[in-house]
């Protein structure tokens, strides 16, 4: 069989990389196999330094490994060292030169961890290394870290040179880093000088930093105790004749004139709202709309979070690429009154972008593709605003139907206000092979920062329209499911609904990150209390919820482990007895279970035979998600995945779908489908094209006995396309 085939490949592979790599180290020299840190476990876990920490200090690393092997070190070894050319090039780019062990850097990684551990407050730590010789001229080596006794923290006192500064600094030690019997730490040392340069830059002591803090540590009144002195020292102002530094106190300073220069080469300046506002021909956001974002004020005290934060609010209109503020002292400066000019200066975004989104799916008897044409503009009506416009079109090619290509067309705007809250408003007709429809949806909502990874929505107002144009009778009976029969009626979706995200997903997208997403909607609870149609059309009444946890941890550059797991479920009531189709949940496609094409798993353990229109929906979904990822060459990478999931109905009723579709926490867990697979990256930096290849492990939706799948056919596969990763 040709997994069998691929296997015995990947293994010799395997060998060949293991032991080329090693047959190439010069004579009497070993390769480096692994560094291991052993902690000092006599330590409480609390104190205890560990070896993530640690190991930022070590100073040769092994070479990367793929699937157990030292793949890249043999593909560097391949390069000809004679040879200059593209292809030589690209092996010398794609792999990793050998790691030959050096003695010197093992050395020079003792003296790294042990000045560490002492930096940490273990002041008799010590560090020592010892190589173990493994066989083919490999080594490993062993860090061991001793920390000893910790010194801790002893009397802490002050001494003000400034004596100005004494009631400020001495008014906020109650929020102090530093407390007696304390570990003797420098990073935390550290920390509260910068804590305190924040506190006086914030109270308007803008050339106050942290050379004006230092410490004096005294060890010698008792063993394993410090004492430490804060030296608050004075603004160096200007060297005498004779070379002597003069000195002076620390000056309060209160902002003077705040420019904002929002083009470059700017030519033109209008004074407005307290701002003077330089330009170029045209200005690009109107000054309230700056006004508004800019927290800084004529004669207000310096303070450098303020600073920060109009940046941010800047940064958060979505008009600007950069919002740098500066600060000049004045000219012709009063003794009593000290001032600031403001200059804060723009770079504007791109203002217009247009963007395309594709995926595809595919499977022996399925074939779909669908494109999203996306429009922005970030300052539509010189108000910060961002207008979204975007045309959706798809078909869906059945081999097994008579009528084998089905449609869909749809259209959406949005506006975005700055303040910030979103109007939007959307289109789209579906001719599928056994029904026609077409969907309108008006939403009106706010959002909210939440610190700066969070954000909360809320659409109070969330309006949608289903119209059905034709259902073919046959189609109806091939669902064989009342229940879902009932949700392709007309109907009327309005009520509340909203979300809250958490994603600290950095600018550089080769990090790790969290990403967390909970959706929530209710509908119909208002208009129930009136009646149960509006212009002859019955709205829908259910409640909603589902949420997902993503988690990317980062191995080694373009190499990490990413997983997601999500969950969601319906439940209709009074005026339904089923949701809206398209609120129903499915599994399968590009960026769910990729081993079904979508719509084709579930719901539950249920045995349905192959429709000819995917339609298998439920209330209630649960999935788990998990990638390998990993650099192939140059700019193309892979993964290799494993999904697990499935959907169910929530509710009992037998004359309407069997009990193995219902979900029930007792057995849920033997309803689930199982696949794996390969995928390949193209990441062109603007956008990441992916095609992903799943194979079934475990269809739920076959018969007892044979829902695990040991001879694979094309028909358990699913080949699947799209942009971007799927989480």
């Amino acid at each position: 069989m040709f997994w069998r085939k691929g296997l015995i490949f990947v293994v010799l592979a395997a060998l060949a990389s293991s032991c080329g790599v090693t047959r190439r180290i010069p004579e009497g020299q070993y390769l480096l196999r692994r560094n291991i840190i052993e902690v000092d476990r006599s330590v409480s876990r609390k104190e205890r330094v560990t070896a993530s920490e640690l190991s930022r200090y070590v100073q040769q690393s092994p070479n990367r490994r793929f699937l157990g092997t030292n793949f890249y070190a043999w593909l560097y070894a391949q390069a000809d060292p004679e040879k200059e050319n593209g292809w030589n090039r690209f092996l010398r780019r794609t792999g990793d030169p050998v790691a030959i062990w050096d003695a010197d850097e093992t050395a020079r990684s003792v003296d790294f961890l042990q000045t560490y551990v002492r930096s940490r407050g273990f002041f008799s730590g010590v560090v020592t290394a010892s190589v173990d010789t493994l066989r083919g001229r490999k080594v490993k080596v062993y860090y061991a870290v001793n920390q000893g006794v910790a010194s801790r923290i002893g009397n802490i006192s002050y001494v003000f040179r400034d004596s100005l500064l004494a009631p400020q600094i001495m008014a906020d030690t109650t929020a102090t880093l530093l407390h007696r019997g304390d570990i003797f730490d420098v990073e935390t040392l550290d920390a509260e000088r910068a804590r305190v340069v924040k506190n006086l830059r914030d109270r308007g002591y803008f050339d106050f930093n942290v050379s004006h803090i230092a410490y004096v540590a005294d060890s010698t009144r008792k063993a394993q105790l410090v004492d430490i002195e804060m030296v608050i020292r004075r603004k160096l102002k200007d060297y005498f004749a004779d070379g002597t530094p003069e000195y002076e106190n620390h000056k309060v300073y209160r902002l003077g004139e705040i420019t904002v220069e929002t083009s470059a080469p700017p030519t033109d300046t209008i004074a407005r709202e307290g701002l003077n506002i330089v330009f170029r021909d045209r200005q690009n956001v109107r000054p309230k709309v700056l006004r508004r974002a800019i927290e800084l004020h004529t004669d207000s005290l310096y303070s450098g979070s303020t600073a920060a934060e109009t940046s941010r609010k800047l940064m958060r209109l979505g008009t600007f690429r950069t919002a740098n503020t500066f600060f000049q002292p004045a000219d012709n400066q009063q003794d009593s009154i000290q001032k600031l000019n403001a200059y804060i200066k723009l770079t504007p975004a791109l203002r217009q972008s247009f963007g395309i989104e594709m995926e595809g799916s595919t499977t022996s008897s399925f074939y779909g593709l669908r494109t999203t044409l996306s429009y922005q503009n970030r300052n539509a009506f010189r108000g910060a605003e961002l207008f979204e416009g975007s045309l959706t079109a798809g078909f869906e090619f059945l081999k097994s139907s008579e009528r084998k290509l089905s449609y869909e067309l749809g259209a959406e705007v949005s506006l975005t206000f700055p303040h910030p809250s979103t109007v939007s408003l959307s289109a789209n007709w579906q001719d599928r092979v056994y029904y026609s429809r077409a969907l309108f949806g008006l939403s009106w909502g706010t959002t909210w920062s939440i610190g700066r990874w969070q954000n909360l929505t809320l659409r109070p107002l969330d309006i949608n329209l289903i119209r059905m144009g034709h259902i073919d009778p046959t189609f109806s009976q091939q669902l064989n499911n009342p229940y879902l029969v009932a949700s392709y009626a007309d109907q009327l979706v309005a009520g509340l609904s909203g979300s809250y995200v958490f994603n600290n997903q950095p600018r550089n997208l080769d990090a790790g990150a969290v990403v967390a997403r909970i959706n929530f909607e209710t509908t119909g609870n208002l208009l129930s209390a009136f009646t149960d149609k509006i212009f002859g059309i019955r709205f829908s009444q259910y409640v909603r919820g589902e949420g997902s946890f993503s988690h990317k941890i980062m191995l080694a550059p373009r190499t990490a482990i990413a997983y997601r797991v999500q969950a969601g479920a319906i439940y209709s009531y009074g005026n339904s007895t089923s949701p809206p189709f398209e609120k129903l949940f499915f599994a399968g496609g590009v960026n769910s279970m990729r081993g079904w094409a979508v719509r084709t798993l579930g719901p539950g353990t249920a045995l349905y035979e192959r429709q000819n229109y995917p339609a298998q929906m439920g209330d209630v979904k649960l999935e788990a998600n998990l990638e390998l990822r990993f650099p192939m060459a140059g700019t193309v990478n892979g993964a290799l995945f494993f999904d697990v999931g499935n959907i169910w109905f929530m509710r009992s009723k037998p004359d309407e779908y069997p009990d193995e579709a219902v979900f029930r926490l007792r057995n849920f867990h033997r309803q689930l489908g199982f696949n794996t697979g390969f995928g390949v990256r193209v990441d062109l930096r603007l956008v990441v094209l992916r095609l992903d290849w799943g194979v079934q492990l475990h269809n739920p939706g076959r018969p007892f006995g044979e829902r695990w799948i040991d001879h694979f056919q094309w028909k358990d596969t699913a080949l699947n396309f799209g942009v971007g990763y799927p989480f």
